[in-house]
C-alpha cells in the first residue's frame, strides 16, 4: 500500500532579488498530512520560499508544483496565516469579520452566503474562539488574534496550510496550544510553517526543512544541546539532526 501523495514538489529552484541570490538549487517534496517547519537563520530565505510556494513571487528558474499545478492555480485551496504585524489593528472589524474574510471569492457576486457564515463559525469553533465572535479583532490577545487568523485560513477549507512565524506574538503557553492545534490539523492536510521556536518544533513537528540559501529536509527528533554551526553560523540549541546542514546539503531521510 502506497503512502500519502506529494502535495508540494520543488525542483532546482533558484530565486534572486536583483544580483543577490536568495535561494539556489532548492529541491524537496512534502507529503499530504505532513507537519513541516522551515528553520534557518535570519535572511536565509525562509519567508521568500513561502512566498514562492504561494505564488506571490516567481522563481528565476526551477519548478514548483502545488497539488499538481502551478502555485497561482491552487491559491483557492491554500490557507495562509501571515505574520500578525502585516495587519492594521486600527481597522474596525470583529473577530467574526476577520474569519469570514477566508470565504471571500467563494460565493457569487462577492456576497457571503449562509453556508459561508456556517463554515466560518465552524472554523472559529475548531480554533476555540467562537465565544469571541462579536469582539473587535484589535481587542483580542496575541494568542486569540492568531487563532482568529488560523480560523480565517481554515474557512478557506484548505488542502494545505502555510503559516509564517505563527507564534511570534504569543507567550509560551499560548504557543504550546497553537502547536497542539497544528498537530491536530495535520491529520487532515499538510502544514508548512516558518518558525524560530526550535523547542516547540522539536516536540510537535514531523519534519524540518533547513534553509540557508539551499535547503535540506529530514525528520525532527528531540531537542538537544548539540551545536548546528553550519546552519546558524553560531552556537544554537537546535533539533538533533541525523546529518549536518550545510550549503552542500545532506541525505534526506524520513520516517516511513
Amino acid at each position: 500500500m502506497s503512502g500519502p501523495e506529494n502535495v508540494i514538489e520543488v525542483k532546482d529552484l533558484v530565486f534572486s532579488y536583483g544580483n543577490h541570490v536568495v535561494l539556489q538549487n532548492v529541491s524537496f517534496t512534502i507529503r499530504d498530512r505532513e507537519l513541516v517547519s522551515i528553520i534557518g537563520p535570519n535572511g536565509s530565505g525562509k519567508t521568500t520560499l513561502l512566498r514562492l510556494l504561494l505564488g506571490l513571487l516567481r522563481p528565476d528558474s526551477g519548478h514548483i508544483s502545488i497539488l499538481g499545478s502551478a502555485p497561482e492555480e491552487k491559491r483557492g485551496r491554500i490557507g495562509y496565516v501571515p505574520q500578525q504585524r502585516q495587519f492594521d489593528l486600527q481597522f474596525p472589524m470583529t473577530c467574526f469579520d476577520m474569519v469570514l474574510m477566508g470565504r471571500a471569492g467563494k460565493g457569487l457576486f462577492g456576497h457571503y452566503s449562509a453556508d459561508d457564515r456556517r463554515i466560518a463559525m465552524g472554523a472559529m469553533e475548531q480554533t476555540g474562539i467562537a465565544d469571541k465572535k462579536d469582539l473587535p479583532f484589535s481587542s483580542l490577545s496575541g494568542g486569540q488574534r492568531q487563532r482568529a487568523l488560523i480560523a480565517r485560513a481554515l474557512a478557506v477549507e484548505p488542502a494545505i496550510l502555510f503559516l509564517d512565524e505563527p507564534t511570534s506574538y504569543v507567550d509560551s503557553t499560548a504557543g504550546e496550544r497553537l502547536y497542539r492545534l497544528f498537530r491536530e490539523l495535520s491529520s487532515r492536510f499538510a502544514i508548512l510553517m516558518v518558525s524560530h521556536d526550535i523547542g516547540f518544533v522539536s516536540t510537535w513537528v514531523d519534519t524540518v526543512l533547513c534553509v540557508n540559501k539551499q535547503a535540506v529536509i529530514h525528520p525532527t527528533s528531540k531537542l538537544t544541546g548539540e551545536m548546528i554551526n553550519e546552519l546558524y553560523h553560531g552556537d544554537v540549541e537546535m533539533i538533533r539532526h541525523n546529518h549536518i546542514c550545510s550549503e552542500r546539503g545532506h541525505s534526506s531521510c524520513r520516517p516511513s
